[in-house]
Parts: C-alpha cells; sequence; structure tokens
C-alpha cells in the first residue's frame, strides 16, 4: 500500500469520526405528542411550533395532536402559546397556588354554562380542528418529501424522547 493511499484511508477515518461527533451534538426536538384545549389552542400551539425545525431531521415532527382537558396544563414549551382563559385547576397544576374553593366552584359554573349552551358550535369546532389536523399533517409530509424523509413511527419518537429524557436524568435508569 502507497504513502498516498495510507494518507487517504487516514483522512477518511477522520472524516467519517468528525462526522459522527457532529452527529451525535445534534438534539432531536420532535415529539411524541402535542396537547392542546381547544381550536384556538390548537391554531396558536401550531403556529409557533412552524418556527423551530429538528437539528436532525430538518423538520419537526410534533407527533400526534391529542385533545386535554381544559384544566389541564400543557407541556411546558407550549403554555405560552395557550389562549385559553385562565383556569385555577391548571395554574395550581403547573406549581401556582392552590385555587380557593369559592373560584374553583364559579369556574365549574361558568364551564357547565359553555358546555351546555344551545348557541355552542360542536360540529364547528370539530371540523375546524379536524381540518387543522389535516392542515398540519399535509405540511409535514410534503417537508419530509422534498428532504427525501419518511414520518417517524411512534415507537421512533418514544425511543427519542426516552432518550431525551436520560440525557436529562428525568427518568430513573
Amino acid at each position: 500500500m502507497s504513502n498516498l493511499q495510507v494518507l487517504k484511508n487516514r483522512v477518511f477515518k477522520l472524516e467519517r469520526l468528525e462526522a459522527k461527533q457532529r452527529a451525535a451534538s445534534l438534539i432531536c426536538t420532535c415529539r411524541v405528542e402535542t396537547d392542546y384545549h381547544d381550536a384556538n389552542c390548537l391554531e396558536s400551539v401550531l403556529k409557533a411550533q412552524a418556527n423551530f425545525a429538528c437539528e436532525v431531521h430538518g423538520i419537526r415532527d410534533l407527533g400526534p395532536l391529542v385533545w386535554i382537558p381544559d384544566g389541564m396544563p400543557l407541556i411546558r414549551d407550549d403554555r405560552k402559546f395557550c389562549v385559553c382563559p385562565p383556569n385555577s385547576g391548571r395554574t395550581w397544576a403547573e406549581g401556582g397556588p392552590k385555587p380557593a374553593f369559592e373560584q374553583t366552584q364559579a369556574e365549574l359554573e361558568a364551564k357547565f354554562k359553555a358546555i351546555f349552551d344551545p348557541n355552542r358550535d360542536i360540529q364547528g369546532e370539530s371540523d375546524r380542528i379536524n381540518a387543522l389536523k389535516a392542515q398540519y399533517d399535509e405540511q409535514i409530509e410534503r417537508g419530509l418529501a422534498r428532504l427525501g424523509r419518511r414520518r417517524l413511527s411512534y415507537e421512533e419518537l418514544a425511543k427519542i424522547e426516552l432518550k431525551r429524557a436520560k440525557k436529562d436524568r428525568l427518568v430513573w435508569v
């Protein structure tokens, strides 16, 4: 083997090692799921999260879009984008002060009035949510096709989330 060939092999190995180190330093920001309270909340979260890309995959997959009751907090990254009215139970779950019984009672009464309001357009809300989800899925598929990639499976997203949690020491190993 000539000296030139040895040098080429050595350079190739160094380049491969450098590429591995660079890839290891990238952090995947894709999610296992993204929660929302209603159509306005979902729209706000999707608009805000559209500005972020995943360093590893090129496009950020937010995972399945999952409805949660408005008394439950969104994940910490999305709380600032929630446009829902204040909720004392949600504030308490986020680490805020425990609500007074009267405040909780008043919120529940207002919530039940809103739920059973005859003028409430449940079908319109559902259609809007479905349209937002379809638009998001189309955007993701189009972006992934442009990059020549496929959508991550739920299992792959869960592995990424577990790896991130282990790294941040959020789970016992």
